[in-house]
């Protein structure tokens, strides 16, 4: 089971009324008291820690994403959102990290003015995965390659207007 599968027993992505396609998260376990960040509403779990294993969350899965049409949404365990729309999207890269023991990756997203960077085991990372691999010219073998990486690379998977 994936860690945005576990997760997904705890969280539940509800549709906003009157919003489109934009999306609100929330506790789906009855009697958990995690700490925890509310935005706008929105109660986004900073320690939770699991009925079943008694474990907390990972700190990646604390980075709650929402994609959907229009952009990518990464909410922070901090509290601060990060976003950029898929039209702004010039660049995606896999940045993979040699910290201990394991390798850290991360999704970095690039825009005109911005750059989002998330942890690949952000909740609702599996989703974000299938719309870039969506993206016209995406290549999916220099992904595939980076998630298997256990030295510190940048790999370009995407960049407007270009096949890579």
């Amino acid at each position: 089971m994936s860690q945005s599968e576990r997760c997904k027993q705890y969280f539940t992505i509800v549709p906003e009324k009157g919003s489109g396609s934009s999306k609100t998260v929330q506790l789906t376990e009855p009697g958990i008291t995690p700490m925890k960040t509310v935005i706008d509403n929105r109660v986004l779990a900073y320690r939770l820690t699991r009925p079943d294993t008694g474990s907390l969350v990972t700190e990646e899965e604390q980075y709650i994403l929402e994609v959907n049409d229009t952009e990518i949404r990464c909410h922070r365990p901090d509290g601060t959102m990060d976003s950029i729309s898929w039209k702004n999207l010039l660049r995606v890269e896999v940045v993979v990290t040699e910290d201990q023991p394991l390798p850290i990756t991360c999704f970095t997203l690039h825009g005109p003015s911005a750059t989002v960077v998330i942890p690949e085991g952000a909740t609702n990372a599996d989703d974000l995965s299938e719309r870039l691999f969506e993206l016209p010219g995406f290549n999916a073998d220099v992904f595939v390659d980076s998630m298997s990486a256990q030295t510190s690379k940048t790999f370009t998977c995407w960049q407007r207007g270009e096949t890579i």
